[in-house]
């Protein structure tokens, strides 16, 4: 295994493509496609490096086999002779909620029963189960691990959580996101290699680090490959060592698998790097240095800084600078805007882009609970839950998704009759109370003559009626009692009754029809994981099936949409590592986002993850967070191949100031004042400067204030 070495731009990627593609197009004249493979940590760098690939080359790229590392263990398992399936997210939720409840019923969970059946409780278990399993620490070795430092009660209910949860996978036969990996690792060892020959080439790029079993694979790759390249940001020096200390830990964990060689980049001929400018090139040789031996550059070049007043005016800022970049003639899709975090930032990002005609695509992770007609159906429920409070009943009746295909409901007139009645006959809430009252007041009206004004109101009366009568027979099984299957087909009659279910394609949109496939999904998947687990006639109330929907919605999101060529994309900050960016504008950079901080767990606080790592478990603990977000900064910024725009708003939503990331500051103190481009944007007068305008709503206002001022 050959280990190329470097900091970023120092050419690694470059040198790794010019050899890939050699043994690529080696292994076609001599009629060997496939013997080649290469290993990127995300699906959007695969498709950028199959792309310089092709774009390099002068023959035909046939078999390139450029995938995840996820890709991998996913195709050596689709030929196990074993029937082993995988663990969706809201399986696992389901399953690891069901092993909670049990340890509670049988009193095994007394020192964690004041929360245990809370999500916040359920998050944590899953997150430490996560944590343990990437490192390959079984539950006897937890358990193990804790006894050797006198086992708690936390200790021991923790322990017995993870037991349960892992025994359940074996008599499922099914494997988590962790075990994928697992699963592959064994069926390779056993030397079961298919679809995959033995390899002249394996490259492995992108990568600062690895979990255990990753390791072992990539042992196990070394041993079936004529050559085996692996990339790693690092530097053998002492000038940044808290900032390249994960790939200096993979480098010689790697060593313990395979036998290593380094080298390092820059390598000999045309591949010594990529032309930069030079404020990006000087930020890659120099951000997280010991700032006594810095020597600051005057020459920023290719780097600007933003400060906005708060974050719609962030989102603006770069807004205006993206849309003068595309008139231009920058193409869209050579522009990235990132955010830390993407789902703070995704709503402004949308509703100003949109207005400014920005082509773009937000890759916002969005959970499934924040879609329309999501919310529409879980007010159904909670108005039946609240016993038909107005408030509730009137946003639900004067919902754009609700659309009963009633004779008597109409969209335009109904809900303000409904109000309208309520207010008068002066009812609060109380379905029973509301139905009798409507029902009166109908008799009562319907025995005015003819020629009486009443009789108008009569009909009112009789339409608002029949539409609450039907409601209320519509939501009659909420007021039962029923296991998972049954409310799923009950919720999914109820929203295509309701017409909150979508019509078409072309009535609702895409986004809609895949919101309500993934509710369908979410739906079933859950209640089969209740037979699966015996508990498929266990009987939920309402409030019951309330809660956990809602926690299931929460962490379920909606399906990622595919790729759009010739757009600008909104990528989380995370989602940048291992691009090549010509501009990128990265947003968000206060104190709180870089780096994030972790904090001591309720479950193990600093001190208690060193302990146990000091008996034989490999826990995450602060300094390593550090070090991992000083990488993670440094990997984005240095993606950067013509111009680094960095933001970030110096206010909050609720007016109280902000500080920039302390990386940000790092950032700054590499150049000399004035050498990069610093701007603050101040800009309260909700009327913009002509210069400004991005929309038509921006143009509609500038114009009035003109006008107003006699320059029409």
């Amino acid at each position: 295994m050959e280990i190329l070495t470097g900091p970023a731009c120092s050419g690694k990627t470059s040198a790794l493509l010019h050899w890939y593609r050699a043994a690529i197009l080696k292994a076609q004249c001599e009629r060997r496609p496939g013997r080649t493979l290469w290993l990127s940590p995300t699906h959007r760098v695969c498709q950028q490096v199959t792309q310089q690939l092709w774009a390099n080359s002068a023959s035909v790229i046939l078999a390139p086999q450029v995938m995840t590392f996820d890709g991998f263990a996913d195709r050596i398992l689709q030929f196990s002779e074993t029937v082993t399936r995988p663990l969706p997210p809201v399986m696992q939720r389901v399953l690891v909620r069901h092993l909670i409840d049990n340890h509670v019923a049988t009193g095994r969970l007394k020192y964690f029963g004041g929360i245990a059946q809370t999500s916040g409780f359920l998050d944590v278990v899953l997150g430490l189960i996560s944590e343990l399993k990437r490192e390959e620490a079984w539950p006897e070795h937890f358990q193990a691990a804790c006894e050797q430092r006198g086992a708690s009660r936390s200790d021991l209910e923790l322990g017995s959580l993870y037991a349960a949860y892992q025994e359940q996978l074996k008599t499922q036969n099914r494997y988590d996101a962790e075990g994928r990996f697992w699963s592959a690792r064994d069926r390779l060892v056993k030397g079961f290699w298919e679809p995959f020959p033995e390899f002249e080439l394996v490259v492995v790029d992108g990568f600062s680090d690895y979990t255990h079993t990753q390791y072992e694979i990539l042992g196990l790759l070394a041993q079936r490959s004529a050559r085996m390249l692996v990339s790693l940001p690092w530097e053998d020096t002492t000038l940044r060592p808290d900032l390249f200390a994960k790939p200096r830990i993979a480098s010689e964990r790697l060593g313990k698998v395979a036998t290593c060689q380094s080298r390092a980049a820059p390598v000999p001929g045309d591949l010594s790097g990529i032309s930069l400018p030079a404020g990006i090139r000087h930020l890659a040789q120099q951000l997280f240095s010991n700032p006594r031996e810095i020597v600051a550059s005057n020459d920023g070049d290719g780097v600007e800084i933003l400060a906005a007043t708060g974050m719609q005016g962030e989102v603006r800022a770069i807004a205006e600078r993206v849309k003068r970049m595309l008139v231009g003639e920058v193409a869209a899709r050579d522009i990235t805007v990132a955010f830390r975090p993407l789902t703070d930032y995704a709503p402004l990002v949308r509703e100003v882009f949109s207005n400014a005609g920005i082509p773009f695509q937000c890759m916002a992770a969005e959970p499934l609970i924040r879609q329309p007609l999501i919310k529409t159906l879980l007010s159904v429920l909670q108005l039946e839950l609240e016993d038909w409070p107005f408030e509730r009943l009137y946003g639900l009746l004067n919902s754009g998704w609700f659309r009963p295909n009633w004779r008597d409901w109409s969209p335009r007139h109904s809900p303000r009759n409904i109000a309208g009645l309520l207010r008068k006959l002066k009812i609060p809430n109380g379905r029973t109370a509301i139905v009798a009252a409507f029902d009166a007041a109908r008799v009562l009206a319907e025995s005015a003559p003819e020629d009486d004004p009443q009789s108008q109101l009569a009909f009112k009366i009789a339409q608002s009626t029949n539409c609450l009568l039907r409601l209320s027979d519509l939501l009659a099984p909420l007021r039962q009692k029923l296991n998972a299957r049954d409310w799923a087909e009950v919720l999914t009659h109820i929203a295509r009754e309701l017409g909150i279910a979508p019509l078409s394609e072309e009535v609702d949109g895409v986004e809609a029809n895949e919101a309500w496939a993934s509710f369908q999904d979410l739906l079933f998947v859950a209640a089969g994981t209740e037979e699966m687990l015996g508990q498929g006639r266990r009987p939920l109330g309402l409030s019951e099936i309330c809660a956990e929907l809602s926690d299931l919605l929460q962490h379920q999101t909606m399906p990622t949409p595919p790729r759009r060529a010739g757009v600008v994309e909104i990528l989380d900050a995370a989602q940048i590592r291992g691009l090549d960016v010509p501009f990128l504008f990265l947003g968000g950079l206060t104190e709180s986002s870089f780096p994030l901080r972790g904090g001591d767990s309720f479950l193990y606080t600093e001190a208690d993850r060193r302990e146990l790592n000091a008996h034989g478990l490999t826990l995450g603990h602060r300094t390593a967070q550090t070090q991992a977000e000083m990488l993670l900064f440094y990997s984005i910024v240095t993606r950067a191949r013509q111009r680094l725009t960095l933001s970030y708003p110096v206010v909050s939503l609720d007016g109280q100031p902000l500080s920039a990331s302390p990386y940000l500051t790092a950032l700054r103190d590499l150049f000399t004042p004035g050498a990069i481009k610093q701007v603050r944007i101040e800009q309260l007068d909700p009327v913009p400067e002509v210069s400004d305008m991005l929309s038509l709503s921006d143009l509609r206002v500038v114009a009035t204030s003109e006008a107003l001022q006699r320059r029409p």
